[in-house]
């Protein structure tokens, strides 16, 4: 552990991350925070008997960090408690809603496939939110979408300057599209050949990953933004970039869902199959810039409404609460 601590203390590119998330820190605090607009009401009454236990650790030691801002804002409005709770499954986190006397097991499962490692947990829960929900759902009525987290939650402190500054529409490229070569490789390898051999519009992205703080101003400085899977069928953090920036985006039709659903044409234009409409959906978006700017509002609006942490807890709440009252 030593010396991964110190490779990355060495790692220049570490120390670019930091310089530029600094830099977009600092210029956010002269600007309005994001404030989220969580869709699902809360009964304070009720909650003020609900305690909610955390664990210290979990499996792998990242869900935790990956699930923070979701902690710190289900802690503001119930009691919530670090303890020892047993993490059977790896990526799954395991939480306790206590009402009263009685602990209520709660799964966040953040496995990358839609799939589950283990039904008969899934089971003993009141509630298991799944990260990366197949669209149709299960036959267990009690899994429900999960929705999607940043890593720490770090971005929240400089959105308000990616936001400004996509708000100045002083574009550095027509479309954009960054990919790694981890999952999906040959979908990635065919889009990013068709962008980049066409005539009719620049793109600017490929296979090389760059700082995420670099990638995040190239959302905000591209009329288009491209849009893939991550690993099988799952949402990658770049769709959630994306909403949370604020882009206009033309991908493939998501498989899994979100705690609400993506409107083809409102937050995000789905190509065919085949993708032989990318370059098309691409080219309508550039040259009617009313329609891509009616996205770019909706893609801040769906954010801001289910997938900031203060809204994803007032979802996970909600939904706790609405399981209680149904095994009353």
């Amino acid at each position: 552990m030593v010396g991964v601590r110190w490779q990355k203390a060495i790692d220049p590119e570490a120390w670019q991350n930091v310089v530029l998330e600094a830099g977009a820190a600092v210029r956010s605090l002269h600007l309005p925070p994001v404030v989220a607009a969580p869709e699902w009401p809360l009964d304070h009454e009720r909650l003020s008997d609900l305690r909610v236990r955390w664990p210290r650790e979990t499996r792998p030691a990242y869900d935790g960090r990956v699930l923070l801002p979701l902690r710190r804002a289900i802690g503001r409005h119930v009691r919530l408690e670090l303890a020892h709770i047993p993490q059977p499954v790896s990526s799954v986190v395991l939480i306790e809603v206590v009402n009263g006397n009685r602990a209520h097991r709660v799964a966040i499962d953040l496995h990358d496939l839609s799939s589950f490692r283990d039904v008969e947990l899934v089971r003993s829960c009141l509630v298991y939110f799944k990260m990366q929900h197949r669209i149709g759902g299960y036959s267990i009525p009690h899994v429900v979408p999960g929705g999607v987290l940043f890593d720490k939650g770090t971005i929240y402190w400089y959105l308000p300057y990616l936001r400004r500054l996509r708000d100045r529409k002083a574009f550095s490229c027509d479309v954009c599209g960054r990919f790694g070569l981890r999952f999906n490789a040959e979908l990635r390898r065919r889009t990013v050949e068709t962008l980049s051999t066409q005539q009719r519009f620049a793109f600017r992205g490929g296979l090389r990953r760059v700082p995420r703080p670099s990638f995040l101003k190239e959302i905000a400085r591209s009329r288009v933004c491209i849009d893939l899977p991550g690993q099988g069928d799952a949402f990658s953090f770049r769709t959630i970039d994306y909403l949370a920036v604020g882009a206009c985006i033309v991908g493939t039709r998501p498989k899994n869902e979100l705690p609400a659903p993506l409107i083809d044409r409102v937050h995000m234009a789905f190509t065919r199959d085949d993708q032989s409409d990318l370059i098309d959906l691409c080219e309508y978006y550039i040259e009617n810039e009313d329609a891509r700017e009616q996205m770019v509002t909706a893609t801040r609006r769906f954010f801001d409404r289910y997938l900031h942490a203060d809204s994803l807890a007032a979802y996970y709440l909600h939904t706790c609460l609405a399981r209680l009252a149904e095994t009353e």
